[in-house]
């Protein structure tokens, strides 16, 4: 039986890195903004709650670091589908 950490390292990290990945490709193609893994993670939670708030609604999301210092690592994680 997995541990709480355990379980959160086989299936919740790679799910969450997933999810950033495909934010930071998102952001990347609609806005030309290339952003750090951590901000990624941030643009992913903004994709998926924007969809259910009102449209008179805003959400600010502050991007910190540089994407282009993760290049290595989303090339490594995406490969060919980059």
């Amino acid at each position: 039986m997995l541990t709480y950490a355990q379980w959160n390292v086989h299936f919740i990290l790679p799910l969450l890195m997933q999810k950033a990945l495909a934010a930071f490709r998102t952001l990347s193609e609609m806005e030309g903004i290339i952003p750090a893994l951590e901000s990624a993670h941030a643009v992913a939670e903004v994709i998926k709650r924007a969809p259910t708030m009102p449209k008179d609604k805003v959400i600010l999301v502050n991007l910190s670091g540089r994407g282009d210092k993760d290049l290595d690592t989303v090339i490594r994680e995406l490969g060919d589908s980059l």
